[in-house]
């Protein structure tokens, strides 16, 4: 979270769905801030389940900022295979 105080944009790049949810949502998460910026850009490319974005999205959102889901292709076995 503290990375991300008064951030107009955060873009994050994670491994897998628990992961992203503990970095947005978790105790210590993007949006636990009271700093959390509002209209802040929240972008996400994770290559990750879209459940998992939609509920991202709901709660960046209900904190007022933004999100976008913005995935690579390949994920961990695709950057580890090179």
């Amino acid at each position: 979270a503290e990375a991300a105080e008064d951030a107009s944009y955060v873009i994050t790049m994670l491994p897998s769905n628990d992961h992203v949810r503990q970095a947005y949502g978790g105790e210590n998460g993007i949006i636990s801030s009271s700093k959390f910026k509002d209209g802040c850009l929240c972008i996400d490319s994770s290559t990750i389940d879209p459940m998992v974005s939609r509920e991202v999205n709901e709660m960046v959102t209900a904190r007022g900022g933004r999100f976008v889901d913005a995935p690579v292709s390949g994920g961990v076995g695709g950057a580890e295979a090179g």
